[in-house]
């Protein structure tokens, strides 16, 4: 338990809010920047919440998941949660930016998203994030990306819950089954996927009410249409088209997005500008997409 008065928010300043009531602020936690969830008015649901995620994530140290410090909650005060400082904010607040990112570092973003979630999913019993989507992926220095914001993280078998974004959402969780797996978090990757690739959040241009998208997306196989196709190598768009699949036994594991994420990564370093490149830059300027070879992905 970290004491509440070691504890400082910086300004009125609101980074984000949160699925439990509260709001996400930058602060400081015995003088070291920190990101600090500060929940007013704790509910019994929100504290099982809380609990239920310090539980899951106090052992969990990887450097694509955001590191958790701890809970403040005494008598008379906001219930906090506070974990590590993401120095430039939210994936989400980036595409907000419309930096143009280049294909590397888009597959750099993605790369590490999903060492992050290999992670989650392959501990003893696996860890299902459930609301994987930009605005839960924080950026670090040199655009490293990291999971965050584990308030709905279950358990595999243990929690089933049906909770999440609409948009980001699997079938099986919109249509209501309980029995469902990790390859939930892979369908939401999908999602992250195109939101970053359409640099708008999933089935912008739809123009349907939104109880009868979602029982389309549920029901029907619906997705929503990646803009400029021609200008992504067919290898990553057949990888997020396999991601979203209807069947989640037909959605890759974690481990094969990110041996695909991987040789995509080298394929295009090694062709950038006909040099031989570092594929730790992340800077992804200084060639078109338009140059890049396109090989298919064939399981």
């Amino acid at each position: 338990m970290i004491a509440f008065d070691s504890i400082n928010v910086h300004g009125e300043g609101v980074l984000g809010r949160s699925v439990l009531g509260g709001v996400t602020h930058d602060g400081t936690f015995d003088g070291a920047p920190v990101k600090i969830l500060r929940i007013e008015s704790p509910t019994p649901e929100s504290v099982l919440k809380v609990n239920r995620a310090v539980r899951h994530l106090i052992d969990v140290y990887h450097p694509n998941i955001a590191q958790f410090y701890g809970v403040s909650w005494e008598t008379g005060t906001p219930l906090c949660v506070v974990t590590e400082h993401a120095p430039h904010g939210t994936l989400a607040m980036l595409l907000a930016s419309d930096t143009d990112l280049g294909l590397v570092r888009i597959v750099c973003l993605l790369l590490d998203v999903a060492r992050g979630m290999l992670y989650l999913h392959s501990q003893p019993t696996p860890l299902l994030h459930r609301d994987l989507r930009a605005a839960n992926i924080h950026l670090m220095h040199n655009f490293k990306a990291k999971v965050a914001n584990f308030e709905l993280c279950g358990k595999l078998g243990l929690d089933t819950s049906l909770v999440g974004t609409p948009a980001w959402t699997a079938p099986e969780m919109l249509r209501g089954e309980k029995d469902y797996t990790e390859k939930i978090d892979v369908y939401s990757f999908s999602m992250l996927m195109l939101e970053i690739l359409n640099q708008r959040a999933p089935y912008s241009e739809a123009a349907l009410p939104p109880r009868e998208l979602l029982h389309k997306v549920a029901h029907e196989a619906y997705r929503p249409s990646l803009l400029e196709r021609d200008l992504w190598p067919i290898k990553l768009v057949e990888l997020m088209e396999a991601c979203w699949q209807h069947d989640p036994a037909d959605r890759p594991a974690f481990a094969d997005v990110v041996a695909i994420l991987d040789s995509i990564l080298s394929e295009n370093c090694e062709r950038r500008l006909g040099a031989q490149a570092n594929c730790s830059d992340r800077s992804g300027g200084g060639w078109s997409t338009a140059i890049l070879a396109r090989p298919r992905w064939t399981g």
